[in-house]
This record gives structure tokens, C-alpha cells and sequence, in this order.
């Protein structure tokens, strides 16, 4: 009975927050333009800096500091889930 009126408060939770959200569409054409031109000077002036690569290493970069922050929070909510009341 209990986890049918928390399912229950849940759903309408979720429904309230998705009808918040406004919807999706398409890009207005000024923005669309506008990211088309900053790709194409990018890829003219890529022979003089690399952009993709520099591009590659901050993706690098960043997917190994949220692998560390996710290892991290995994770590937080093992030790909260077993007991430890300072969480660390």
C-alpha cells in the first residue's frame, strides 16, 4: 500500500515536471546559421591550429575527471547506504 501511493506521487511528479519543460523544436535559422559559420572557420583555420585535436583532448580530459567524480559519488553512496553518518 505504502510503495503503490509513493509510485503514485512519483508518477504525478514526473508528469508535473515534464508538462514544466517547454518543447522541443526546431533551431531558428539565425542560430542554425551561426553555428555553421563558426564550424566552417574552424575547419579553415584548423591547419594553422589543430581544433579537432584540441577538441580530442578536452573531451579526453574531461571524461577522465567525471569518471574520477563518478567513482568518487559511487563511493559516497556505498558508504551512506552502509551506515557511515559522515559519509566519507
Amino acid at each position: 500500500m505504502t510503495f503503490a501511493i509513493f509510485f503514485i506521487l512519483f508518477l504525478g511528479l514526473f508528469i508535473v515536471v515534464l508538462n514544466i519543460l517547454p518543447v522541443a523544436g526546431a533551431l531558428s535559422p539565425v542560430i542554425a546559421s551561426s553555428i555553421s559559420l563558426i564550424i566552417g572557420y574552424m575547419k579553415a583555420w584548423n591547419f594553422l591550429l589543430p581544433i579537432d585535436t584540441l577538441f580530442i583532448c578536452v573531451g579526453t580530459v574531461l571524461t577522465f575527471h567525471i569518471a574520477i567524480w563518478g567513482w568518487q559519488a559511487l563511493k559516497w553512496v556505498v558508504s551512506v547506504l552502509r551506515g557511515n553518518q559522515s559519509g566519507s
